[in-house]
């Protein structure tokens, strides 16, 4: 059985290109290791360029996944240090980000303001990641319902966060607006979202669905207003789908902690992404998750265009967290991965009103 998972694993892999460091880097981004993929990785080893692995790693916010199986580290003194140190440093800089994140929820709370967690922070706060040193987080992502921004905007004044200078252009084209504070010597920068679908697949009849299935969790700091766990999963996937399939690696890795932290019902979650019409998305990132890393997700259903979308988006772009593409490329990725003409069109038209905006605040500059 061992043999036959390893065989099917080697055998999913082989789909795609990857180096020796891409699959070792993939192989050990699990908490756990099973028994034949441990004996897989060992045999890597030798062949593998250690210091490259840890350098994705890094990029893609997941270095803590290398510490965590140090043993495959330890002949060397020097990796094993620098992975010492700088899990040390991720773990700070999430706890102060972490904590940041349940006092302002707290305090919204106290103002019966909805403000509900998400990626990173949801992720700790449901205990999907056992450790805090083991996923980065840049920032920290908070979705409260539209109806009750403006107020929430107010309670972030009065805890000392300072509105970025770009909040005017991204109230205009974007989904969210940025406050920057600080902890413990620590910068804290809050994304503060009025759509948990990001710009691309916002819906407000769907969210307003999604309000009313927000349940609360306990957590070490509290309690905290929460998304169900296939909501969250629907968040992160298109958030990975909004960055074009690109960018970091843990938006990937988070699709799969999740399936393995908890058995998810993938019909409601295909069924809220037909909806929001981010099924092909879905499907695409889905395929990724279980290729890659042996994510436990059945098989995504096969839909027009697929094929095209999955050449735009190679597995490489988010093993090395590449960059976005060239414009053009990035308006095919974003029109191919919709289910319809419609869902299409409506996010062209958004975009064409983002460039006007931009045109007319550059005249005005």
């Amino acid at each position: 059985m061992l043999k036959n998972w390893r065989a099917q694993w080697l055998a999913d892999l082989s789909t795609v290109e990857l180096s020796d460091e891409f699959r070792f880097l993939l192989g050990i981004l699990r908490q756990e290791l099973s028994p034949p993929l441990r004996e897989l990785l060992v045999e890597l080893c030798a062949s593998v360029d250690r210091e490259r692995v840890c350098d994705l790693a890094a990029r893609g916010g997941v270095l803590g996944f290398c510490a965590r199986h140090i043993e495959l580290f330890a002949d060397d003194e020097r990796l094993s240090r620098r992975l010492a140190i700088e899990t040390l440093r991720v773990e700070h800089h999430n706890r102060q980000l972490q904590q940041a994140a349940l006092e302002v929820c707290d305090a919204a709370s106290n103002e019966n303001l909805r403000c509900v967690p998400l990626k990173g922070v949801a992720l700790h706060a449901l205990g999907v990641y056992r450790d805090l040193s083991l996923r980065r987080m840049s920032d920290i992502d908070l979705w409260t319902p539209r109806a009750e921004f403006s107020k929430m905007v107010r309670l972030f004044g009065k805890l000392g966060y300072a509105p970025s200078a770009n909040n005017p252009h991204l109230a205009r084209v974007s989904h969210q607006l940025t406050f920057i504070g600080e902890r413990s010597g620590t910068r804290i920068p809050i994304e503060l979202h009025w759509t948990p679908y990001f710009v691309t697949y916002q819906r407000e009849g769907l969210e307003r669905a999604l309000v009313a299935r927000l349940e609360m969790h306990r957590c070490a700091g509290g309690q905290l207003l929460m998304l169900p766990p296939v909501d969250l999963l629907n968040t992160l996937i298109l958030h990975l789908a909004g960055h074009r399939f690109r960018a970091q690696l843990k938006w990937l890795v988070d699709l799969a902690e999740l399936a393995r932290w908890k058995t998810l019902d993938q019909v409601a979650l295909l069924g809220e992404a037909a909806a929001l019409g981010g099924l092909r998305a879905t499907a695409r990132a889905l395929e990724l998750a279980t290729t890659l890393l042996d994510a436990p997700f059945a098989q995504p259903p096969t839909l027009w265009g697929a094929g095209m979308l999955e050449r735009l988006t190679p597995p490489s772009a988010l093993i090395e967290s590449d960059e976005q593409p060239i414009y053009l490329q990035r308006l095919l990725i974003n029109v191919l991965q919709f289910d319809s003409p419609l869902f299409a069109g409506r996010y062209l038209a958004h975009k064409a009103a983002e460039l006007l905006t931009r045109a007319a605040r550059s005249v005005d500059a």
